[in-house]
């Protein structure tokens, strides 16, 4: 063991707070114990969230001090005037002609193609050689 001269001075204090500790009575149940323990942890944790909610709300007052001190009393508002919406002519619709879907040049082609395969389309409209459903299946699309 040490002798007293080489100990630190937390050694001291580590000796004289396992000094003052007593045994628990024999008597006395495990589960007694376990509460006791929950209790004193229970307390612990209280205090430690009594403290932060303090600080929290410490923070919030100054905040709210600070902020009524530094903003004007008065918030300037602008009105903007909005002028009622011109009056719009009417146009007059153009009637369009309904585009039909089997036009006879549309047919035409269909039944080119279904004689010939692909090789009757026309040339692309980009000025291409190829017409563009032969580039596309020559794709693989």
């Amino acid at each position: 063991m040490p002798e007293e001269q080489d100990l630190e001075p937390r050694d001291d204090e580590l000796i004289q707070a396992l000094a003052g500790l007593q045994l628990a009575p024999a008597n006395r149940p495990v589960r007694d114990i376990w509460y006791q323990a929950g209790v004193a942890r229970g307390r612990r944790q209280t205090t430690v969230w009594r403290a932060i909610s303090l600080c929290t709300m410490a923070a919030i007052a100054g905040l709210l001090l600070r902020g009524n001190q530094s903003s004007p009393s008065v918030v300037p508002s602008a009105y903007v005037h909005q002028s009622p919406p011109r009056p719009v002519a009417p146009v007059a619709a153009r009637e369009q002609k309904p585009v039909p879907v089997f036009s006879a040049i549309n047919m035409r082609l269909r039944d080119a193609v279904l004689e010939h395969g692909l090789e009757a389309l026309p040339p692309s409209i980009d000025g291409g050689d190829e017409p563009a459903m032969r580039a596309a299946a020559s794709n693989g699309i």
